[in-house]
């Protein structure tokens, strides 16, 4: 399974890295123009949309050209095949993690402060935006191998609504609970992680049902 997860990262490795270096130049200067909390959300959006939908739109492009079908023939478990899908929108998570504190350490150490309630508001953004991200790539993977291959743009378009509107009612489910921020926090992590888990066993049982 390794090597089909350094397959997938050397192959988005370039656009990746680029694409986070220009974010981080961009945000320098913006750092001094922006004075509301809510663009900051969106501009860290962006981070982790940039870089899990490169892996999707790879992963579409391939199954455009019916890759999946050499797929099948890899001498490998099924099961890692569709394991390493997953694991490497896992990865572009941790690294947009990281490229997201950078930023906001940053602009802290350049006396911007955007969160009213510091670090409790940095983690509540995080993981909003993980959350959605983990949902969008759990229905993306079960689409494309329960439904149809060749449909990636559709299943990725159909995700972010998707994913938007599920993550919207979980925040005002807990926030009308009147659930803590940090235990709200654990909550939407653990059902977004629930969820991409239950996406991925239908996946590698319809896959290899497929076979």
């Amino acid at each position: 399974m390794k090597g089909l997860v350094l397959e997938i990262y050397y192959k988005n490795k370039k656009q990746v890295c680029l694409t986070n270096l220009i974010l981080c130049f961009i945000w320098l200067p913006m750092v001094y123009l922006i004075d509301s909390q809510s663009m900051i959300f969106i501009y860290i959006l962006m981070v982790f949309s940039a870089n899990s939908l490169f892996i999707l739109l790879s992963q579409r492009k391939d199954y455009d050209l019916k890759l999946y079908k050499y797929e099948k023939t890899l001498p490998v478990n099924f099961n890692y095949v569709i394991l390493s899908k997953y694991a490497s929108q896992l990865f572009m998570i941790f690294i947009s993690t990281l490229v997201s504190v950078f930023l906001i350490y940053t602009s802290m150490i350049l006396g911007r402060s955007y969160f009213d309630y510091g670090f409790s508001d940095m983690l509540t953004l995080l993981s909003v935006i993980i959350a959605f991200i983990l949902q969008m790539s759990a229905f993306f993977y079960l689409t494309l191998y329960t439904i149809d291959f060749e449909k990636g743009d559709l299943w990725i378009v159909l995700g972010i609504i998707i994913s938007i509107a599920l993550v919207i009612l979980e925040v005002f489910t807990l926030n009308n609970l009147e659930i803590s921020k940090g235990l709200g926090n654990m909550i939407l992590i653990f059902s977004s992680v629930s969820i991409l888990l239950l996406s991925y066993y239908i996946c590698s049982k319809a896959y290899t049902y497929g076979k």
